[in-house]
């Protein structure tokens, strides 16, 4: 009788060790009826009618430290997860569409408050007036970095690379370089509307006269401060706004083609991922200027150029140096 005692106590141990039938490391909602696979001990509410679950038993709860990579709620319902440090198309397309809506409503606003404090409806140029416009054109490269901070995403995937010192000179070197480049784009530019504009009358390729008086009224005054002023508080917002239009265009369309290699030459994704970038980046800055067309062409040569400069550097702090640099030459080095 004693053994049969121990015998039955026995048994009965071992089955409160184990699972119960048809358990295994599954959790059956008693409200709805979903199965939900363990993935951390803390998930104690259903996600689909938020149900109390049973608690864990001890062979679930074990089963769950073992689970080899814990994912979130989001994660686990949606189809695809973020990459850390590559773009898909999907992506790439949201992020640049919040970014031309976010940027365009700023500006918006901004200009119209600052309208109907001016008299006669027209811009007035001032330091309050640079600061703020410049501002609100930082908007752009802020939105992807608070994207790639929020959903702890790594920092290449806005196309910024950790340089070591030989790096930091050929991207000083490279920078430099193409940004003169964009300087005597500029001049070709600004030469071909004045010639086009004694023959027809036309601003093609240069902002409006009215405008342009403005602001060289503004720089030629209390020099050389407002030079200054310019230098600083444009450069900033060139410099970030590079963050989106090269670290997150140009490097995400970059990524998107390369998926098409195997059907595709190397060259030829290269020079698809190249004619997006330029058409978003060109897109962007319309869209964001008002649809203004008179810097179109100067537009494109500056896309097609940094453009150019990322996919030979493959870091964002090239594309950087080359914007400071043009910004120097223009409004300090060359009068």
């Amino acid at each position: 009788m004693i053994l049969g005692v121990i015998g039955n106590w026995r048994n009965k141990a071992i089955t409160m060790e184990k699972p119960l039938e048809g358990q295994g490391n599954d959790i059956k909602c008693p409200s709805c009826g979903l199965v939900i696979k363990i993935t951390a001990p803390a998930l104690a509410s259903c996600p689909v009618c938020g149900a109390s679950l049973p608690e864990l038993s001890p062979s679930q709860k074990l089963a769950s430290k073992n689970v080899p990579k814990m994912i979130s709620l989001e994660q686990a319902l949606s189809s695809k997860t973020r990459s850390r440090d590559s773009w898909s198309f999907k992506e790439l397309l949201n992020v640049f569409v919040l970014t031309a809506i976010i940027t365009l409503m700023a500006k918006f606003i901004f200009l119209s408050f600052w309208l109907q404090g001016s008299p006669g409806s027209e811009l007035t140029f001032n330091p309050a007036f640079v600061i703020v416009t410049y501002l609100t054109g930082m908007i752009a490269g802020i939105i992807p970095i608070v994207y790639v901070l929020h959903y702890k995403l790594s920092v290449e995937k806005i196309g910024w690379k950790k340089l070591v010192h030989k790096q930091w000179g050929e991207a000083i070197l490279l920078g430099a370089a193409c940004g003169v480049l964009l300087y005597l784009c500029d001049v070709f530019t600004t030469a071909i509307n004045e010639a086009i504009y004694s023959a027809t009358g036309w601003s093609l390729f240069s902002q409006s006269d009215t405008f342009q008086l403005q602001y060289n009224a503004f720089l030629a005054s209390n020099f050389p401060w407002n030079k200054l002023l310019i230098v600083v508080f444009l450069g900033a917002q060139l410099l970030i706004a590079e963050i989106f239009l090269r670290g997150t265009i140009v490097n995400g369309a970059l990524q998107v083609r390369k998926g098409h290699e195997s059907r595709f030459h190397k060259a030829t994704t290269r020079l698809q991922a190249l004619a997006i970038s330029i058409g978003f980046n060109t897109l962007f800055m319309f869209t964001t200027s008002f649809f203004d067309v008179t810097s179109i062409v100067f537009d494109v040569l500056a896309n097609l150029i940094l453009a150019l400069l990322f996919i030979l550097a493959k870091n964002v702090q090239s594309c950087m140096i080359a914007e400071l640099v043009y910004v120097i030459l223009i409004f300090i080095i060359i009068p």
